[in-house]
């Protein structure tokens, strides 16, 4: 029995061996004198006691979890341990102690299934009337339980999810005779376990505790009693212990927030949602996620990075689940949006609105026919047309504004449950951390861990109340304060950037860039103007010495953190000519960061794309798209090579969601801005039709370039490859003359049109094998092939 389910062995059972034939379990029950009504064994004392100490293999101390996987036995295959339990039950037995029958029966509830549901549970009844006779096994059990919890788990994920099922199975058997009612008998109600299991590098300590409590908590019928299991713990803060040490924080700036809480969706999912858990409990365990972050961030020996991630991670989650609707901003315009038709002169530059939209126009013509009704003839920017309208669809801004909206949120019922959660984390993280802002190196990650609480604040919670001491003013002033010192230092020297680099990182991460926490574009409008900083910044890249002393020495941080304030920043831009002048920063970013081969190139692909995206957002109100933009052109040149250079290691979703939308963007603009991109890099972008990653990206570069008019190359400057001119060669045996000219005349005109490396991938196409095997194994292939053609 042992033999034939252990899984790990390396050798196999031998065929040859001879075949039991008969009833094992009647031949042991009949030696044992089971079916003898005096009961007489038929085998000595000493036999049995070899029988029971061959089946207490938990006697011996097992290390390794893998090891106890072999001892599942649903079935009830182990015949032996059956009948010294079905032996153990008869009335005034004495061939087997108490002791012996605590063991067996501790032995049959590691191994479950039917031995353990028909015989030793009823075994522990009987004996259970003994004093302390089922504490014992109680404890036993329970002390099993708590020692796998503490052992290494398996490095094998596989193997890991059968050890974590196996341990669930064996906690819920426990949890069935027993009035156990929560995670500290079981090995998983400690805050310190869960605490240590985030800092864990070599084992995934959070992922192994994370599977066995999922398990366990399946195997209830309903969300209701999961819910107990949580809420009785000892420890009444349990939950945001488990939330925080199974959020994720590897790479955080290039992999999603819902990526990072993925196992937190699952758990709270698994307790019923929302809905389920109820917002008693949710805004309980935000209170304790903010009292645990500050403890981690208040810790004197600043070794807990990890954690720290963990729990603001952990906290966004949890504010993001206690209130689902999100709070946004408007900044309220200094003048009203209708216009007095009146005031109105030619050439005014005004918005006209058509539906959902508002289109740049100016005045030509003030029609006073029908006075004092005036209309007039306007001209589009984009389009150069004109037409008539009337004052009633014409407006000052390029937004549509809400008359109500007062830069806040408006309450939906829940405004003082907002207001408390803001001032918890306001007095708790942002006074002690933030607005001390330290620029040691090791305040780095409590810097950034603060200036992501104010995200959460201005994002989730919303600034409810008003006036001097309220969580609004408290961090205007403290955002105020940050930008201020950051236009008063951003100067051309070492020691000013380096400074500036942790201002201008806080301020963007604050304001919703959204590395740890939720991104957000909404949380500077209303907060602050950004424009001072654009200013000094436009000012400091166009310092040539400087500029070209970076490109040989970059200060990678500092250009990465101007990307992402510049992120966030250039929707509050309202003058045309400052924003114009952003585009040219991103390209001396781009410049800087996309020539750097560092382990930080995914990074410097991201943070170029991310304000790339955010400016041809934003410039939809600023500029005219019918204008050629040379400095887009480059960035988007640079980003496209930069993104077929990345290796798969490097690639993230966050890369390729960002890379795509710029795609859309510019698809959508009259002049294509990625077409001169396409057309550099069109045999790259080819290959790439074979990577899973990239290939949606390179199949609609390449099809902007193929909707072109323009052909790659001109006939007399093709070159025709080895590949083609051999294929070439074999095709045109057997021609005559004519035939092989117009041949070679096609061959040239498709050269000129379609890149090499596709003519050389369709030249080659042959039938794949209809094995279908084979054909799982060449998916990328096929999909590449098919793409290409």
């Amino acid at each position: 029995y042992r033999q034939s389910h252990h899984l790990l062995r390396d050798y196999d059972i031998i065929e040859s061996s001879p075949k039991r034939k008969g009833n094992l379990l009647l031949f042991i029950t009949t030696c044992l004198g089971i079916h003898d009504s005096s009961h007489k064994s038929l085998v000595s004392t000493s036999v049995i006691k070899h029988w029971i100490n061959s089946c207490l293999v938990l006697n011996t101390d097992e290390s390794h979890l893998e090891e106890k996987l072999i001892l599942e036995d649903e079935a009830g295959s182990n015949y032996f341990l059956k009948a010294l339990l079905i032996l153990a039950s008869l009335p005034g037995c004495e061939l087997i102690s108490t002791e012996e029958v605590l063991n067996l029966i501790f032995e049959s509830w590691f191994e479950g299934g039917m031995i353990w549901n028909e015989y030793a549970v009823n075994l522990l009844t009987t004996f259970g009337e003994k004093a302390s006779f089922k504490d014992q096994f109680i404890l036993k059990a329970s002390s099993s339980l708590r020692n796998d919890i503490h052992c290494e788990p398996p490095l094998d994920h596989a193997v890991l999810e059968l050890t974590c099922q196996a341990w669930s199975k064996r906690a819920m058997r426990l949890l069935r005779i027993t009035k156990l009612d929560n995670l500290d008998n079981l090995g998983l109600g400690s805050a310190e376990l869960w605490d240590s299991a985030s800092l864990s590098t070599e084992r995934d300590f959070s992922e192994y505790f994370f599977l066995c409590l999922m398990y366990l908590l399946h195997s209830f019928n309903s969300a209701e009693q999961r819910k107990e299991l949580i809420s009785n713990a000892n420890e009444s803060r349990i939950f945001v212990h488990i939330l925080t040490s199974i959020a994720k924080s590897e790479n955080p700036i290039l992999e999603s927030f819902n990526h990072r809480t993925e196992r937190n969706h699952q758990l709270l999912d698994i307790l019923g949602g929302r809905a389920g858990t109820g917002e008693t409990l949710l805004e309980q365990t935000c209170i304790d996620g903010i009292v645990l972050l500050s403890t981690f961030m208040n810790d004197q020996a600043r070794k807990k990075t990890k954690s720290m991630i963990k729990a603001i991670t952990s906290l966004s989650f949890l504010v993001s689940a206690l209130f689902q609707t999100p709070t946004y901003y408007e900044i309220q315009p200094t003048e009203k949006d209708e216009i007095d038709p009146s005031d109105v002169k030619e050439g005014d530059s005004l918005w006209y609105e058509l539906g959902s939209q508002r289109i740049k126009a100016t005045v030509m013509k003030i029609h006073t026919d029908d006075f004092p009704n005036l209309y007039f003839t306007i001209r589009e920017e984009k389009s150069n047309s004109e037409r008539q309208t009337i004052a009633s669809r014409l407006k000052r801004h390029p937004k549509s504004f809400n008359p109500q909206s007062t830069a806040s949120f408006v309450d939906g019922g829940e405004g003082s449950r907002r207001e408390h959660i803001g001032r918890l984390i306001t007095d708790n993280i942002l006074k002690p951390h933030l607005f001390r802002l330290q620029f040691d190196e090791e305040s780095t990650t409590i810097n950034e861990v603060s200036a992501e609480a104010v995200n959460i604040i201005l994002s989730q919670c919303g600034l409810i109340s008003v006036g001097i001491g309220s969580v609004r003013y408290e961090i205007f002033q403290g955002i105020t304060s940050m930008l201020v010192l950051l236009c008063d230092s951003l100067a051309p020297t070492d020691s000013s950037i380096e400074k500036c680099t942790m201002v201008i990182r806080c301020l963007s991460l604050a304001l919703g860039f959204g590395v740890y926490t939720t991104p957000s574009s909404m949380n500077i409008t209303g907060i602050i103007d950004p424009t001072d900083s654009i200013v000094k910044l436009v000012d400091l890249y166009r310092n040539s010495t400087w500029f070209e002393a970076q490109k040989r020495h970059p200060f990678e941080r500092f250009h990465q953190s101007v990307s992402m304030w510049l992120s966030v920043a250039v929707i509050a831009i309202k003058d045309g000519e400052i924003f114009r002048c952003i585009s040219g920063i991103i390209r001396s970013i781009s410049d800087i960061l996309l020539s750097i081969n560092s382990k930080e190139s995914g990074v410097n692909a991201y943070v170029v794309m991310k304000a790339m995206n955010s400016f041809q957002i934003a410039s939809n109100d600023c500029t005219d798209d019918s204008v050629d933009n040379h400095d887009e052109k480059q960035v988007l040149g640079e980003l496209t090579q930069c993104f077929i250079r990345l290796s798969q290691q490097e690639m993230s979703w966050k890369i390729v969601e960002e890379f795509s939308s710029l795609i859309v963007i510019n698809s959508k603009k009259p002049i294509k801005m990625l077409e001169p991109a396409a057309r550099s890099h069109a045999n790259d972008l080819t290959e790439c039709l074979y990577s899973p990653s990239k290939r949606w990206c390179s199949f609609h570069l390449l099809y902007s370039l193929a909707m072109s008019s323009k052909p790659l190359q001109e006939e007399e400057s093709v070159i025709i490859s080895d590949v083609i001119n051999q294929q070439q060669a074999e095709w045109k045996q057997g021609m005559d003359g004519e035939d092989a000219s117009e041949l070679e005349d096609d061959i040239i005109i498709s050269a000129s049109w379609l890149p090499e490396k596709a003519m050389c991938i369709l030249s080659q196409m042959k039938p794949k094998s209809s094995s279908i095997q084979n054909k799982l194994g060449e998916e990328n292939e096929i999909m590449g092939d098919l793409l290409t053609w």
